[in-house]
């Protein structure tokens, strides 16, 4: 009798650490909605090299090169929501009632420069620019506060950099032709920069803190020259409330 009391004891007490095991794993990895306080920076460099040898009396020489340098970091933390719902392939990532937007502090520094050579007369305009066949550059460092980022998922486990879409904002006025204000996308001719975060990780509330890195890059070769982009972005994300 004694025996049998023992182990119907035993047996409550491996019936409730299990129930206690189920419920802790339900609550790290099966909540339908998680919070973090994000930040994001990164890094962009872009080249681009035109060089044309001159053919013939009226084709005149050619050579214009540009070097950008785009940088960006969070100005402040923002609050991200990750949350699941049924038949959603991926998680909604938001960050309020008007959407996803981590602002930051951009810098872009650019460098140009073109050079022709001359063509006689009786050739016409060639599009060689000033006299002496030099255009002056207009270009140097310049900042943009706010520049406005945000990233969602894009693939299985993998977020995508999405800067905010200004058309037509080039800083510049007469410095080549930068990439400015676009960063290199998702899909691109070589190095995707779809950054690793997986969905597993962002709902498990023992993981206190996670941080991803993107790196991208695209190299696009012409006969006369080529443009070629690098693109590196760091994503943080700290859980409120803390891990559990």
């Amino acid at each position: 009798m004694k025996i049998k009391t023992e182990l119907t004891i035993a047996s409550l007490l491996a019936v409730g650490l299990l129930a206690v095991a189920f419920a802790t794993s339900a609550s790290a990895f099966n909540s339908t909605q998680q919070r973090f306080k994000a930040e994001i920076k990164g890094v962009q460099t872009y080249t681009s090299d035109f060089d044309h040898a001159s053919t013939d009396t009226c084709d005149p020489s050619v050579s214009s090169h540009t070097k950008e340098t785009i940088r960006f970091a969070s100005k402040k933390p923002v609050v991200v929501t990750f949350t699941r719902i049924p038949g959603s392939r991926y998680p909604i990532v938001s960050g309020g009632d008007k959407g996803l937007r981590l602002p930051t502090t951009g810098k872009v520094k650019r460098s140009h420069s073109y050079s022709a050579s001359h063509v006689p007369e009786e050739c016409g305009d060639n599009g060689g620019g000033v006299p002496g066949g030099e255009t002056p550059p207009d270009c140097g460092t310049k900042t943009v506060t706010p520049w406005y980022m945000s990233f969602d998922y894009a693939r299985r486990d993998k977020v995508e950099l999405q800067p905010e879409d200004v058309a037509g904002s080039d800083l510049f006025e007469n410095c080549g032709s930068g990439k400015y204000p676009y960063l290199l996308a998702g899909s691109s001719f070589g190095k995707s920069q779809l950054a690793d975060l997986p969905v597993k990780e962002v709902f498990d509330r023992k993981i206190g803190k996670l941080i991803t890195i993107g790196r991208g890059s695209e190299d696009l070769p012409t006969p006369e020259g080529g443009d070629s982009t690098k693109l590196r972005w760091e994503l943080s994300l700290t859980r409120i409330g803390g891990k559990k």
